[in-house]
């Protein structure tokens, strides 16, 4: 996870953090019984390919799934969330105010699709029907970011 949260944290400093298919590619409505990822991650590349990885580590780990690993496994996981939104926090920052918009639209797609999901799988790996990750710390500071973005004038 480490490796792929490095990789999206280069991706994002590029100019293209949205896809080109995002204006013909309307919301798409997250099944909750499904574990697909929503299609909505196919707007932000970066973010897409980030959520690959994760799902290949958990692939990896459903094989081996111990109980006694998972609240390690659960630190180490919100460790990485924590750098993901962390980087994203830092990128928006710095950038030229015409990306703005797309960091805030970023923001948004990880705070209400990704970590979610995220959390999702990590919970149907160790078959658990209460959430095994505290996600508030990390989706606070993302949905003040995307918040912003609703709240400036036009």
């Amino acid at each position: 996870l480490g490796h792929a949260t490095e990789a999206f944290s280069e991706s994002i400093k590029t100019d293209s953090i949205l896809s080109a298919a995002k204006a013909q590619n309307p919301l798409m409505i997250e099944r909750r019984e499904s574990f697909a990822p929503n299609r909505v991650l196919l707007d932000v590349p970066p973010l897409a390919v980030l959520t690959n990885a994760y799902l290949h580590g958990f692939n990896e780990l459903r094989q081996c799934a111990i109980i006694t690993i998972r609240p390690k496994l659960a630190e180490i996981l919100m460790q990485e969330l924590q750098k993901v939104v962390d980087r994203i926090i830092a990128q928006k920052s710095i950038a030229r105010s015409a990306r703005q918009q797309d960091f805030a639209y970023l923001a948004e797609v990880a705070a209400r699709h990704f970590i979610p999901y995220i959390e999702r799988c990590f919970n149907h790996i160790f078959q658990s029907t209460s959430s095994l990750l505290d996600t508030s710390q990390v989706l606070d500071p993302l949905s003040e970011l995307f918040q912003e973005k609703h709240k400036q004038p036009r």
